[in-house]
């Protein structure tokens, strides 16, 4: 609702042909605000990525009519850190056929900068998303604690799983061959929904963590530099240096990746077919897929 009442042109994107007008989902929003004085969380990573100064401007707007303070909490990543995470998440989650194209750094400076003039950098908090500069380590906890909520008053989930890096290039590999076959396989199911359900079919498989090669890392942010500094100088102390992890996939390349893929694809199909629950049409599309893996090996 956030993004179709204040993204110019996003409203019958997001809510339909027949939903509501962009200046009436501003409107229901404003009378919700009004209803009563407590107080309103926004959990806002994806106006972040997706709002323009314009649209920010007409949310705190609306907002200051409202409320008598509001307040901002970001907790940003270290650079390389926030690179081998955003490539992974971009990996399991589309089909981007471009290696070289996912991996690239956040643009820091074109994100926050909007926020920090509309809602004064005073109020502000740009927290590194570090275990030792979190409330007990935990982010939400942080959070509870920088807003004066009691934690119980959060809803419980369970902590994401990290899936391994063998599980997100496979993801992204069966992801690419899905689009192809969209019509054949899909037929009316929406893209996105058959997509969690590849990457959630490959959680479990796999025993390295995701990551990079330190030489593609250090090119990748070699151009962002400016944009870099422009955070640190944001920041009231400095990020803890990024440190790999020890059993590390470091992807290098496309050509890599491929290889990678090659390497693993039956030890995947084997642990695949052991029983791993999947929704239906992942389990029929990887069982098609590995029919015809198999049939072109034979003729090989």
């Amino acid at each position: 609702m956030l993004m179709a009442a204040y993204l110019e042109g996003s409203a019958r994107n997001i809510l339909g042909q027949g939903g509501m007008a962009a200046s009436d989902a501003r409107r229901a929003i404003i009378a919700e605000l009004k209803k009563d004085d407590r107080d309103v969380i926004i959990s806002a990573e994806e106006l972040t990525q997706s709002f323009n100064k314009a649209a920010i401007e007409r949310m705190v707007s609306d907002l200051r009519e409202a409320f008598g303070q509001i307040s901002a909490v970001a907790y940003i990543r270290e650079p390389a850190s926030d690179l081998v995470s955003r490539t992974q998440q971009i990996m399991r989650t589309t089909s981007s056929r471009s290696f070289e194209k996912v991996v690239r750094p956040r643009e820091f400076q074109s994100k926050l900068s909007p926020w920090l003039k509309c809602l004064g950098a005073e109020n502000v908090d740009l927290v590194p998303f570090e275990k030792d500069r979190l409330h007990e380590g935990d982010v939400v906890l942080d959070y509870c604690f920088k807003m004066g909520i009691t934690p119980s008053q959060i809803y419980k989930t369970k902590h994401n799983v990290s899936p391994s890096g063998e599980a997100i290039i496979l993801a992204n590999h069966f992801h690419q061959l899905a689009e192809k076959k969209r019509r054949w396989i899909i037929n009316e199911c929406k893209y996105s929904a058959f997509a969690r359900q590849l990457a959630n079919g490959v959680l479990g498989f796999g025993q390295s963590q995701f990551s990079l090669a330190p030489e593609l890392i250090e090119s990748s942010l070699h151009g962002s530099a400016p944009d870099i500094d422009w955070l640190l100088g944001k920041l009231d102390h400095p990020f803890s240096p990024y440190v790999p992890p020890n059993n590390g996939l470091e992807l290098q390349s496309s050509e890599h990746v491929a290889q990678l893929v090659s390497d693993i694809e039956e030890d995947f199909f084997a642990w695949w077919s052991s029983g791993v629950p999947m929704h239906r049409r992942a389990r029929i599309f990887l069982s098609e897929y590995n029919r015809l893996a198999k049939t072109k090996k034979r003729w090989m």
